[in-house]
Parts: structure tokens; sequence; C-alpha cells
């Protein structure tokens, strides 16, 4: 809206001006109020850059355009804190440091101060210093061959630049074009919504541009390898009330690069902190640019202690008070070869696309997906599968698929409606959809019958000796409850792909071989819940197996956006991860 009152206000019309002012200054005085304790647990503090940046923006124009001094000189003050913040210690760092989707959003709104801001204000002239240096930051942490920024990361919702959209890289596309820096693919689902952002952002792109040094946009435009190495050594001030300080390190040469940060913390940050990862090329061959490989910590402790040098990192979490102290999580990508080849695995089973082959019998009542081997399929000894599907039910064409891959790989799959006809709809979003009533009114006392019914079935009728259970999402809660080691009525080994709404009891109670596949980006099971979920089973006696994949967000396994390499090898990957477990248990 600031920008709409900057660039249209003689197109608007004077009643509409003076509602968006209205607007604005009600949204500045509630920023004003925000100061890091009120409301309760409100983190709005100048070490929470991207914001803090624009609420010195739109105070500031607001405040000279509503003539208010108490507004004009709030933010006259941010103004001078957040540089002051900015230089502490000498090295121009933010306190919401190494952010490749947030730098994005800061670089905005340094440029939008620039352009939007009033002459004269703070900020509007100390943003010009804080781009060129946040910029020459930014090229010091590129590499040209990788094209990727080196860790570690406050704030990453991708840790590879060229498989996953980050907004940083849409300023790249948008000052030299889209040849440099980390892109992408165009059909990646995150770019679609980043992508929105391209029009504020090329409204500013000249300004941004000004202020970014010909060798540091040399730097940014420089592609391929390079040679030598260099290490970082920032600090990174959140307060200038206090004297705590972070301490990020970063090595880079061309093929390998490694950060880490070193913080004293009594609360954990999220699965957007990345306090240690390391880069490398996975597959140098590759065209335009290598395929990247990483592995990076999750960090179950608050205060970690990650040190990056030359080809070495080193971790640990120094205050063992600290729950979480006793366990290290890691996500690994998958490495590539030259051939590109996505999975050692026979991956022609696996079916993305076409018509279902199974058919839909309904038994006692319940409709039954049953999928059966055809006479190529290898020989299980006539085990079965049990697919629970997520909350799309059997109706969804991807679960059907999936279950005739089962069937591909030699088991004889059956998925029970577990919605009787029911299932949520397609757009979750749907305002007629409520997910709290949809649940709750397909609790286990509803669920836990049909699924009973269905192995009665399986077992009795279709004389299935070895069963194993498979989940998804909805059904993955459901995978670990049918293992319960006290059930008469259950499977005899099990696979759940990032799974939902399971209770701790659930899991304590597993009593054969379980194995889940995760994503990284998954609102419904976090770090921290992973990292729980991984506490109760090491408490497990039966064997368990916990696979990680990066890149990718929740519903993976099921409806993976094949067209993006890496969420394809990850659902083919979560794919024979299950019929590798099911062969061995």
């Amino acid at each position: 809206m600031t920008r709409i009152g900057e660039n249209s206000l003689d197109l608007l019309g004077n009643d509409l001006v003076t509602q968006i002012e209205e607007s604005l200054e009600k949204a500045a005085v509630g920023g004003m109020r925000r100061n890091g304790t009120y409301p309760l647990d409100d983190n709005l503090t100048l070490g929470y850059s991207n914001p803090a940046l624009m609420r010195a923006l739109v105070v500031g124009w607001v405040g000279a355009r509503r003539n208010n001094s108490t507004l004009i000189d709030y933010a006259n003050e941010q103004g001078d804190q957040l540089l002051e913040l900015f230089k502490a210690d000498g090295y121009n760092t933010l306190g919401e440091y190494n952010a490749p989707t947030y730098y994005g959003m800061d670089t905005w709104a340094l440029a939008a101060n620039i352009a939007y801001g009033p002459k004269g204000a703070t900020m509007t002239t100390n943003s010009e210093f804080m781009l060129t240096e946040l910029w020459r930051d930014i090229a010091d942490h590129y590499n040209p061959l990788l094209r990727n920024m080196v860790g570690p990361y406050d704030r990453a919702y991708t840790r590879d630049m060229t498989g996953h959209s980050s907004v940083l890289s849409l300023w790249w596309w948008s000052m030299f074009g889209r040849e440099f820096g980390g892109q992408p693919p165009l059909g990646e689902p995150d770019l679609l919504f980043d992508v929105i952002q391209g029009a504020a952002i090329a409204l500013v792109t000249d300004v941004a541009l000004k202020h970014i040094p010909r060798d540091t946009a040399e730097a940014l435009k420089a592609t391929g390898r390079w040679a030598g190495e260099r290490f970082l050594n920032k600090i990174v001030r959140e307060s200038l009330d206090t004297d705590v300080v972070r301490v990020a390190t970063s090595w880079l040469s061309a093929d390998v690069m490694i950060g880490g940060i070193a913080q004293a913390e009594t609360e954990n940050r999220g699965n957007q902190f990345v306090p240690a990862i390391v880069h490398w090329a996975s597959d140098p061959e590759k065209t335009p640019s290598p395929y990247v490989g990483f592995f990076s910590l999750y960090p179950t402790a608050s205060t970690v202690d990650a040190v990056a040098g030359p080809k070495t990192l080193t971790v640990s979490y120094p205050n063992t008070t600290q729950e979480g102290t006793d366990i290290f999580t890691f996500a690994v990508r998958e490495n590539r070869s030259a051939s590109d080849r996505p999975i050692d695995g026979d991956t022609s089973i696996i079916a993305h696309t076409g018509e279902p082959v199974g058919t839909e019998e309904v038994v006692d009542g319940t409709t039954y997906y049953i999928t059966k081997p055809g006479a190529d399929a290898p020989d299980t000894n006539g085990a079965a599968v049990l697919y629970l599907t997520d909350v799309f039910g059997i109706n969804l064409t991807e679960n059907k698929l999936l279950a005739d891959s089962f069937a591909r790989a030699g088991f004889v799959t059956v998925a029970p409606d577990l919605f009787q006809g029911s299932p949520a709809p397609s757009d979750l979003n749907d305002p007629a959809f409520n997910t709290t009533e949809f649940l709750a009114a397909h609790g286990p006392d509803v669920t836990d019958p049909i699924i009973e019914g269905t192995i009665n079935y399986l077992r009795n009728t279709l004389n299935v000796t070895k069963l194993a259970v498979t989940g998804y999402c909805f059904g993955g809660r459901y995978s670990f409850r049918f293992v319960d080691a006290a059930r008469t009525v259950k499977a005899d080994v099990a696979f759940a792909a990032h799974p939902s709404a399971w209770v701790d009891g659930e899991i304590s109670a597993i009593g054969a071989a379980t194995a889940v596949a995760t994503a990284d980006q998954d609102s419904l099971l976090p770090a921290s819940l992973r990292a729980e979920l991984e506490s109760l089973l090491l408490n497990v006696s039966s064997p368990y197996q916990v696979n990680l994949y990066s890149g990718v967000q929740h519903g993976f396994g099921v409806r993976a956006n094949v067209s993006d390499p890496v969420q394809k090898f990850a659902k083919e990957s979560a794919f024979l991860q299950a019929i590798r477990w099911f062969n061995n248990f």
C-alpha cells in the first residue's frame, strides 16, 4: 500500500488516498507497539530484519504524509538503530543473517526505503549503505560453480537454490538475467508462489542495481569453476541492549562449501534454522551447473557450536543440560552420478501417470481398491500390502497408481475407502471444507474398524500370511497403530510416509519392523516432531528406519511434482524404501 500510495496517488482520487493513509497509519501504530515483548511472544525486534526494515518504511512514509511528528521521530530512531545494529562490531551484518529467502525481502525493503521513503529520513539514507554492504556479503558467500550461497542460514526454505525457489534468486533474475545465480526450474511449485513478488521487485530493481558496485555485480554474475578458496568469519548481533553475539564461519572452494554458526540460546529457532551445512558438486558433469549434494544439521538443542574450516565441520551441543543434546539429526541429499540415473533400483514399476489397472469391490459395505501382481511380477511368496491413503482417499488417481506400483513389485495390494465415499476435497483451502471437523469425524473409533475389516479380508478371504501396511499422511498414523504389539488384528511390517496426527503412545506401542519417510519441509511433521518420533523409536525393540528427504514437502510420497527431478527422486526413493523394507522383514 505504501508503494501504491507513493506511485499512484494521482490515479486514485482523494477519498481513496485518505483511506489508504488512514489504513497505513493504523498499521504504523500497530507496528510501533510491537517491541519484542508486547503483545505476548512478540518477535518484532531490530534483529528481525525484514519486518523491521519494512516497519521503518511504513511508519516514516505515513508519518510524512500525515505530518505526524510522533511517527516521523519513531521512524528516524528506527533508521538510526537499524544502521547501528548493522554496523556493530564492524561486520555489516543483519540480525536475520544469511537467509536466502529473507535476504530477498530485505533487499526489497532497503530498495523500497530508498525509492519511496521520505527525503531526509534516516532509513531512506541509511538504506543505501546497507544495501551495498548486504550484496557485498552475498557475493562473498556465493559459489559460482554450485550457484548457491554457503551456509549457515538463519532461515532457509531451501538448501539448494537451483532446485527450489528462494526469493533472492528473483533478484539475480531481475537484475542480471535468469542465466545467472541459482535458479529453480520454472515449474517448481514454490516458485509459482514466490514469483508473485516479481512485480514489486521489478519496480525497484533499478534502484537496487544502482547501489551494487561493479566488482560486486561481476562476482554475482560469475559462472563455472573458479580457483582457490576463501574463509569468512562474521559476528552477528541481534540487539543493541546486550553483548550477546553469534559467530558464523564459512569456507568455500569451487566443489565444496561448508558453513556453521556458534550460538548459546535457550529456545530452538525452528526448522528453518540451518546452523551447519555442507554442499558439494554431486554430479560435476551436469550442465549448466552441477547437481548439488548436501547434508544439513537439524538442531535438536538451542545451544549449538558449529564451526567451519578448510574441508572441515565441527559440531557439538556444549550445554548438555538442554534437551536434545543426546542426538544429532542430519538431512542428507541423495547423490547423483554422471548418468543422472535417479534411483539405484527398478523404477519402471512405479507409475506416476496413466490409468489405474486395479478394480473396485464392495466388501461388507466398504469399497476396496484391489490390484494384483501380473505374471511378470517378482515372487513375494504371496505377501500383500494394505494401502492406507491420505485424506484424498482411493478416488485420488495418484493413490491408485501407487497401489498398482506395489502390485508390480509383487504384492497383492488392497486400499480400503477410509472415508466411505466422502474424502477431503482436492483443494483443502476450500471455504466449505472444515479440516478439524473432517478429522474429528474420521478418528480411530471410525477408522480402526474399517482397517480391521480389511485385514480380516486379506487374511481370511485372500489367505494372506505375510502382510505389510503402508500409510501416507492420514494413513501413516494407522500404519503405526496396526503394528501395535497388543493388537490381535494387525500387520507384520509397516511403512509410513509423512505421517500426521500420531500420538506418542502409538509409537511406543510399535511391535514390528517400521520404516518412515519424512520431508524436510513438512509443517505437519517439523524438525521438532521428527526428533520426538526418533526419540520414541529409540525405545522400541523392533527394527526401525527413518529417512529424511530434502527439498520436498508434505505429501511427496504420493503427490510429488514429478516434473521436478528432486521431487520425483524422493517419491521413487520412498517407494523403494518401502519395498526393500517389506522384502527384508
